[in-house]
């Protein structure tokens, strides 16, 4: 079982976003719970999940995509809470405690989550880093 202790201690966000994709199936119909929607969306509109779990996350997390510091979400609109270990819709029925707990939960961009539950790779360009220039900050000077 995956835990969130154990992700944040992987040093780069190409690696927690490999940790998180290890093991998965991606099947939308399994993903979404197809038919059994329901259980799931009780859960994220609960008042618990609301007002206490998402923001207690958010906060511990700083806001940042997978918890990974300086890749702030830039946002709120944009921030999910991802369950690490996926639950099932049994997890509903039974309440299951890792639902909420803090160890089975990270704060996501809504463009890593997508790639995350419907495949794909985590890349630099998604992240739109630009490659910084002596000077590039001065509109006045001439950059040669």
């Amino acid at each position: 079982m995956k835990t969130y202790s154990e992700l944040i201690g992987l040093p780069t966000i190409e690696e927690r976003f490999l940790y998180l994709q290890e093991g998965i199936a991606h099947s939308v119909g399994d993903q979404t719970f197809g038919s059994l929607r329901y259980t799931n969306q009780a859960l994220y509109r609960s008042r618990f999940w609301k007002e206490e779990v998402r923001p207690a996350i958010i906060a511990r997390d700083n806001g940042c995509d997978i918890a990974m510091p300086g890749f702030i979400i830039p946002h709120p609109s944009l921030i999910r809470v991802h369950h690490i270990n996926p639950l099932t819709p049994e997890s509903f029925d039974d309440e299951d405690p890792m639902a909420y707990d803090p160890e089975n939960l990270v704060c996501m961009h809504a463009h890593t989550h997508q790639l995350l539950t419907y495949g794909g790779k985590l890349s630099q360009e998604d992240y739109h880093i630009i490659e910084r220039k002596p000077n590039d900050h001065i509109l006045w000077k001439k950059v040669f």
